[in-house]
């Protein structure tokens, strides 16, 4: 009799540098194969490598080789391959057809039957078989052949190994069956397979990397619960990757038209260990309320060989490409190894009215119970809508504020519990404008909340005055469970605070004001024409001296210290938002004061003020005033947000040509010289030398006692000095001025005969200064003692002109 048996097949990856396999007959028709792959599991070479050396035949040259290429690998598989299966067969020496298949492998259940995988048949390819309550449906090995070629035949693709069927959107019927050692890397088929054993393949799904052993496990999903599959999913729990064993599961996405599209992959990429992920696959119930099915994956090797399995939800009609829940074998005990190689997910265990699931493990099985996931649905509404802060109407604290009323609405989808919820006014902002009535400020507070009601909760509260409108309130609820042992668990993907924002009134009909703001100012300063008509001014040199345009020159009189400008504000439309005043002046004056109560100034610079005008609106129809202090020259801009309905009347631009009064003073010696002249007779107050013509002095003082430079001062002067005959009795010898700032044009004298001498000047003084101008002249004693005259006055005539300085 003879037979034939494989001891040992294990498949290695292509990222192996070492591959080893043995031939060695040491028994009739035994064979003995080894894949060693210890770069994947750390395994010490130098042991692993005396072990098949040991099982390989002798001599070693011949039956033990090391691989480093992957094309090599195909190769040295063929060969074995041929050897292999030049032994196996029926008692003629041919291959085998069924014998072999290994029925039901697989099985997975169908409209009309039970789909069977056989992977052992013909030659190892595998097959597909039906059990029908007609019988048994079997395929002929040439249904294959276009996908799995007569050149592949020793490649032992094991179809069959694993099963399914998916629903087009048609509604038409499709078989799933996976050959993961298919030309190493691994096949999917989707075929139709009719009663009569005809077998179609529509499309095939081929693996990504040898030894991957894509196509081990296939899952159809049907995640909206309408009948037809939405995903197929593939798995290659063997995939390699960065060095470890972690494996990978394929999802496709089905069209209309029943063809299959790579959709994604799921993986778990951060964890540096062997992993098998896709081992085994499952779907489950809805768990987080949103009506979607989910997905279980197995990953083994996990934890040292410990095991854990991957939750992935759905949503929005999709699977979510990571993971929302790990559970590891090693939290049920401690000696639980590969928890996760298999998979159930549909008996309720605990009657609790959730799905439980059941994990397969080495020599054991793990039910864990479901916990639903929750969505806490929280809805605020505010009365009013906006905050009227125009409706001061309640008091808080001593102060009129604005009260409103805010609803809080929470639904919860899945069965009855109680949650907790908190509320925060502006959670960034230190001091909020907002704040809850005394009775309810005791945070968090709590609901009982029944599946599919809704329960609503009033809270009132206060707004305070602000200056800003435009940033409304935020307002923030976060809600969860009162219990975190049992009952429901929140859905992570849930939010579970809710943010809204409670913006203000701003008292127009749109959401944007259109004001119009008109701006009036004046000044109290006089004009020329003003001036001159008071009976105090109208002897004054500038009223003496008019040339017109009065109306357009203003007047600083003497001793006047400040100007005030007199300002209106109307706004004849709509409410105006942050109306704002900009002052400018010239930088030679002081800004001294503004008087009114309703604005507020900043220095911009030291000749520029901006001032609000209202906080925050200036109401439709109203007006405000204010004067402001010494500002000579002023330049006034409106500014308000929102447009202006007629913007032209918002600047005035006041400019004041002025004139100033200077204060001058003009003294006279008050010693001056004195003479006594007689026929023959002569004496003087000074000590004068014994001659025919004595000397004398006649001085004056100029004194600017005003806060302004005097430019243009004419000191005119006109000097007795001829008798009508023509007698000279003066002369003017000589002039002095002391401390003069600035002369302009210096004094000339006429000497000709003529009843008068004229004395012409120009001068200039700065505020405070003073001048003293002195005339040196002689007196012609003989001309003098020989004129009749009782008493003899030497007459001056002096007159000083200066004009109001611009």
């Amino acid at each position: 009799m003879s037979f034939t048996q494989a001891c040992v097949v294990v498949d290695c990856s292509c990222s192996q540098t070492c591959f080893k396999y043995t031939l060695k007959p040491r028994q009739r028709m035994y064979i003995y194969i080894v894949l060693g792959y210890y770069n994947r599991r750390g395994i010490n070479p130098e042991a692993f490598l005396k072990e098949i050396q040991f099982i390989a035949s002798d001599p070693d040259e011949e039956h033990f080789f090391e691989v480093t290429d992957e094309s090599a690998l195909k190769d040295i598989v063929d060969a074995l391959g041929e050897r292999i299966f030049s032994l196996e067969g029926n008692s003629q020496g041919k291959g085998f057809g069924l014998q072999m298949a290994q029925a039901g492998f697989s099985s997975h259940l169908v409209n009309d039957g039970v789909l069977l995988g056989a992977v052992g048949a013909y030659d190892w390819n595998g097959a597909v078989l039906k059990e029908t309550k007609h019988g048994k449906v079997v395929s002929q090995k040439s249904s294959y052949k276009d996908e799995f070629p007569e050149a592949l035949k020793n490649h032992a693709a094991y179809l069959g190994y694993s099963v399914d069927a998916v629903i087009s959107s048609r509604g038409s019927q499709l078989y799933i069956a996976g050959a993961p050692r298919f030309n190493h890397t691994g096949k999917v088929i989707i075929f139709t397979l009719k009663n009569n054993g005809n077998l179609t393949i529509l499309q095939a799904l081929l693996g990504q990397q040898i030894g991957s052993y894509f196509g081990s496990g296939l899952l159809s999903m049907d995640i909206d619960g309408n009948g037809y599959t939405d995903f197929l999913l593939v798995a290659a729990p063997m995939y390699y990757n960065q060095g470890w064993e972690r494996g990978r599961v394929y999802v496709y996405s089905l069209s209309s038209e029943a063809f299959f599209t790579l959709h994604g992959v799921l993986e778990v990429p951060h964890h540096s260990q062997n992993s098998r992920l896709g081992s085994a696959l499952a779907q489950i119930a809805d768990m987080n309320g949103d009506g979607y099915k989910e997905l279980v994956v197995g990953a083994p090797l996990e934890d040292d060989h410990q095991g854990a399995i991957y939750i992935f939800h759905s949503q929005n009609k999709m699977i979510g490409p990571y993971y929302k829940q790990r559970i590891s074998g090693a939290g049920f005990s401690a000696g639980l190894l590969y928890f996760g190689q298999s998979l159930h997910g549909v008996l309720d265990v605990s009657g609790d009215g959730l799905v439980d699931l059941a994990v397969g493990a080495l020599g054991a099985a793990v039910i864990i119970w479901s916990r639903g996931v929750v969505r806490i649905e929280a809805k605020m509404t505010f009365e009013p809508e906006k905050i009227n802060i125009f409706n001061k109407n309640c008091q808080r604290g001593g102060k009129e504020v604005t009260c409103m009323s805010l609803v809080i609405t929470e639904r919860k989808l899945v069965s009855d519990t109680s949650v907790w919820y908190s509320l925060v006014f502006d959670e960034r902002r230190f001091s909020p404008w907002a704040v809850l009535d005394e009775s309810f400020r005791q945070q968090p507070r709590t609901l009982l909340l029944h599946t599919g009601n809704q329960e609503c909760e009033r809270l009132d509260f206060s707004v305070q005055d602000i200056t800003d409108y435009r940033r409304p309130i935020v307002v923030a609820v976060e809600a969860g469970l009162q219990s975190q042992v049992k009952g429901p668990v929140l859905d992570p993907d849930w939010p579970t605070t809710l943010r809204t924002e409670l913006p203000f009134w701003n008292g127009c009909e749109e959401d944007t004001c259109t004001p119009d703001l008109i701006l009036h100012s004046r000044t109290d300063l006089l004009n020329v024409l003003q001036f001159c008509s008071t009976r105090k001014h109208a002897t004054s040199s500038l009223c003496s001296h008019r040339k017109g345009h009065e109306e357009k020159m203003f007047v600083v009189e003497t001793g006047r210290r400040k100007m005030i400008v007199f300002a209106e504000l109307q706004n004849q439309g709509e409410n105006a938002f942050r109306t704002s005043l900009d002052i400018s002046t010239t930088p030679n004056l002081l800004f001294s004061s503004l008087l009114v109560k309703v604005l507020k100034c900043l220095s911009v610079t030291a000749s520029q003020r901006s001032c609000n005008i209202s906080a925050p609106f200036m109401r439709s129809l109203s007006q405000v005033g204010w004067l402001i202090s010494n500002v000579l020259k002023c330049f006034h801009v409106l500014i308000s947000e929102g447009e202006d309905g007629y913007p032209d009347d918002n600047t005035n631009n006041i400019i004041l040509p002025l004139k100033y009064q200077a204060d001058l003073l003009f003294t006279r010696d008050t010693d001056p010289h004195r003479f006594e002249i007689r026929s023959g007779f002569y004496s003087s107050s000074g000590k004068e030398p014994d001659t025919a013509f004595p000397t004398f002095n006649l001085t004056f003082n100029v004194q600017n006692l005003g806060i302004f430079f005097v430019k243009d001062i004419i000191l005119e002067a006109d000097i007795w000095s001829v008798t009508k005959e023509g007698n000279q009795l003066v002369d003017i010898t000589d002039y002095f001025i002391e401390e003069v700032i600035h002369v302009i044009h210096l004094i000339y004298i006429n000497s000709s005969n003529s009843v008068s001498i004229p004395l012409h000047c120009i001068l200039s003084l700065s505020p405070s200064k003073a001048l003293k101008l002195t005339f040196r002249g002689r007196l012609h004693l003989p001309t003098l003692q020989a004129v009749s005259y009782h008493v003899c006055f030497t007459l001056i005539k002096l007159k000083l002109v200066y004009c109001l300085l611009r």
